[in-house]
């Protein structure tokens, strides 16, 4: 069961903590959070007295009761009396049970005044039973159930529930209309206290937008202020099932690989950290070669880095990370040898066309990833990396990616790929080869590589595309 991320209301905090011990007021928020504790009955007021019952769902249904009399305040009696027919209450000693419902009946009173501490142009209401609707954890998010929903039970459909909006009215699920606003996908990058996620928001046709969104499945988009439900339009759908299937934390790189198939429409919007993907900044990445001495004995370090005008190292296109062994999909072979012969086969498919490759493919687990990495170096003009540190996205002519891949692969042939790997510490793409075959085939792979190459001794950037450093 979701456990909801709400906090208690410090004042609620402060009285409880009054009248019951630490570890039975810890338990009382969690029967809380679990959306298991419903009044049936309550009469009073703080000033004088209360009186309020419920029952509380656990490994059985328990009924409870708190009686509040505030002119026994500061007496050894105390103002707080409890009954429950639970095992662990006694007329002495107060239960769970007893307590989550005399906190329940303070955030309910809190929440009527408007007066619950939170901040509410930001947070949903609490869906308390007392309600009988439900209300989302958390607004701007992509629920893949209606049992996602606060105070939903596990079986629950989207139209059979009752649903507590933004300023606290109940209204039964509307009849959904034709979506007359863009959606706004944003991909907030990792930080220190959270991870990456996605945050969705309504940009209506008059300029407004609505955070108080969620969507439902790829079916409904609802906006918990206006209380209105939109159809999600067809072109959209393929979209939010595919982002559905990335998981709970996928990063803007994640997102990013959606678009070649999803161009972006009049539909919805790209945002990163809070800023549409037309008003991000770009820039070019370069590619380096250089080769230093390899790991093992005989064999030379070639090594592929790709970075900015300012010398700042960034990913490797994923499309290289793909055919290394280690953190690549090459592992995914049973012989080493497969992998490193499928990357040949992939060259061919490059330059000729031959889908020879797709034979090997057959049974690999990681079939479908290889296949989709593949198509999006085909069918895109730019491999593009969103760098969150700096919030500027970063490209790399494919075709230049391609190039290098196929002059390295054929001029100096699958043995490449024998110990190839990648590092995403170093940012590095790396192959070891015998000197013997490297320099049979640099000067052919000199000559392919020459209208983007700019030699240099050192890793200093130079005009060109491409440069080659030599450190051996």
């Amino acid at each position: 069961m979701i456990e909801a991320s709400w906090n208690i209301p410090i004042e609620v905090e402060k009285e409880a903590m009054r009248h019951f011990k630490p570890m039975i007021y810890a338990d009382a928020v969690k029967l809380l959070k679990l959306s298991r504790t419903t009044i049936s009955f309550s009469r009073g007021d703080t000033e004088t007295y209360f009186i309020v019952s419920g029952i509380i769902r656990g490994d059985r249904t328990f009924e409870s009761k708190v009686v509040y009399k505030k002119r026994l305040e500061e007496t050894p009696e105390g103002p707080i009396s409890t009954n429950c027919d639970c095992h662990v209450w006694s007329p002495e000693n107060h239960c769970p049970h007893s307590a989550s419902l005399y906190v329940a009946y303070l955030m309910q009173l809190n929440f009527e005044g408007a007066s619950d501490g939170r901040n509410l142009d930001a947070s949903p209401p609490i869906a308390l039973h007392t309600t009988m609707a439900v209300a989302p954890i958390e607004y701007g998010t992509l629920l893949s159930g209606a049992h996602q929903l606060q105070g939903a039970p596990p079986s629950a459909t989207w139209s059979a529930l009752q649903y507590l909006l933004h300023d606290k009215r109940i209204i039964n699920f509307p009849f959904p209309e034709n979506l007359n606003a863009r959606l706004i996908i944003d991909c907030i990058s990792e930080k220190e206290d959270s991870l990456a996620h996605i945050e969705y928001a309504l940009e209506y046709s008059d300029g407004t937008l609505a955070r108080e969104i969620n969507i439902f499945e790829h079916i409904y988009i609802f906006d918990w202020r206006r209380g209105q439900a939109f159809h999600t339009p067809n072109d959209l759908k393929p979209l939010i099932q595919q982002i559905r299937r990335l998981g709970r934390n996928p990063t803007a790189d994640d997102v990013l690989k959606l678009l070649s198939k999803h161009p972006g429409g009049d539909n919805y919007v790209l945002h990163f950290d809070g800023v549409s993907i037309e008003d991000v900044p770009r820039e070019e990445l370069f590619a380096r070669i250089s080769f230093h001495p390899g790991d093992k004995r005989n064999l030379v370090a070639l090594e592929i880095e790709f970075f900015n005008e300012n010398e700042i190292v960034a990913p490797a296109p994923e499309f290289l990370q793909a055919l290394t062994f280690g953190h690549g999909l090459l592992s995914s072979f049973k012989k080493k040898k497969d992998g490193y012969e499928f990357a040949k086969a992939v060259s061919h498919y490059l330059m000729d066309k031959d889908e020879s490759y797709k034979k090997a493919l057959i049974g690999l687990s990681n079939k479908d990833q290889m296949q989709a990495t593949l198509d999006r170096l085909t069918e895109n003009e730019k491999t593009i990396h969103y760098d969150h540190e700096r919030k500027i996205l970063q490209t790399f002519s494919n075709d230049l990616l391609k190039n290098i891949f196929n002059t390295l692969t054929s001029e100096f042939g699958e043995i490449l790929y024998r110990f190839a790997t990648y590092s995403p510490e170093t940012k590095a793409v790396r192959y070891e080869i015998a000197a013997s075959n490297l320099f049979q085939g640099l000067a052919a792979a000199s000559r392919r590589l020459t209208p983007f190459f700019c030699y240099s001794s050192q890793s200093r950037f130079t005009n060109g595309l491409l440069t080659c450093c030599f450190s051996l």
